[in-house]
C-alpha cells in the first residue's frame, strides 16, 4: 500500500506549523503550500509531498518505493490483472473475489521467484477483473517475461475442474490473465495518482519501474521526472 502520512497545518499569525505523526515542520509567511518548504516536511528520503489543500498535505512513497509500515523501501513494481472468464461474473453462483482470495492465489505462484516481497494494492472493485501490484527487491532478476511464465506455470498447475482455475468462485480467462501479468501499468499508476503531471505526461511502467512519458508537444525537463515542458 502506498504510504500516506497526512498532516494538517495550523495558521498562527503569519506562521504555520505542520504536523505529521512524529514529523513536524515550520513554515513562515502567508504561503500555505507546505510541499514547497525546505527542508521537506516529508522526512523519509523515499517519500514525496503531495499538497491536498492549502492547509493539508500527505507524504507518499515515491515510485520505486513501497510502504513496509515503518518507512518507504525501494522495490520493483509489476502491475497485473486476474481477468475473469466473460460469463463467470454473470452466473448466479459467482461472487466477487475477496482481497484475501486474490492474495492467496498469487502468493504461491510468485513466492519462489527471485526477490519476491509480496503482492500489494489489490483492487477487486471491478466485476470482470482484479488488479494487483507485485513487489520485488531492486536486485531482482525478474522481468515481464519471467513474471508471465510464472503465472502460466501457476495456471497450468491449477486443479483441473469444469471451470479450470478459479479465484473465489470466478473462473479465470487464463490467456488474458497471463498477458496482463507484469504489464498492467494502470495498477501501478493508480498507486501513484498525482505523481505524473496529468497535462504534460502520461504514466506507464517499464520492467517494474514507473515512467512519466512526455505527451505529444512536450519534452523532458532536466532534473524533473514528473513534468515535461513545451
Amino acid at each position: 500500500m502506498n504510504k500516506k502520512i497526512k498532516g494538517t497545518c495550523i495558521l498562527l499569525l503569519v506562521n504555520f506549523i505542520c504536523q505529521t505523526l512524529a514529523q513536524s515542520g515550520v513554515g513562515s509567511g502567508d504561503d500555505a503550500n507546505q510541499c514547497q518548504q525546505v527542508p521537506s516536511v516529508c522526512k523519509d528520503p523515499g517519500s514525496w509531498c503531495n499538497q491536498i489543500t492549502d492547509m493539508t498535505f500527505e507524504c507518499l512513497c515515491k515510485p520505486g518505493f513501497y510502504n513496509d509500515s515503518l518507512s518507504c523501501e525501494p522495490a520493483l513494481q509489476f502491475g497485473g490483472q486476474l481477468v475473469y472468464a466473460s460469463s463467470s461474473f454473470m452466473r448466479a453462483s459467482a461472487k466477487q473475489a475477496s482481497i484475501s482470495e486474490v492474495e492467496d492465489f498469487l502468493n504461491p505462484i510468485y513466492k519462489n521467484t527471485n526477490g519476491y516481497i509480496n503482492v500489494d494494492n489489490i483492487n477487486v472493485t471491478a466485476a470482470t477483473f482484479a488488479s494487483y501490484v507485485l513487489l520485488y527487491k531492486p536486485t531482482s532478476t525478474e522481468s515481464v517475461e519471467t513474471i508471465q511464465k510464472a503465472m502460466q506455470d501457476g495456471l497450468d498447475a491449477c486443479s483441473v475442474g469444469p471451470d479450470g482455475c478459479v479465484v473465489g468462485s470466478q473462473p479465470l480467462n487464463e490467456t488474458a490473465t497471463v498477458e496482463a501479468s507484469g504489464t498492467y501499468s494502470v495498477a501501478v499508476c493508480d498507486q501513484y495518482e498525482g505523481y505524473c503531471d496529468t497535462i504534460s505526461t502520461s504514466c506507464s511502467t517499464i520492467e517494474g519501474s514507473l515512467n512519466c512519458k512526455c505527451n505529444p508537444g512536450y519534452v523532458t525537463m532536466d532534473g524533473n521526472s514528473q513534468y515535461c515542458k513545451r
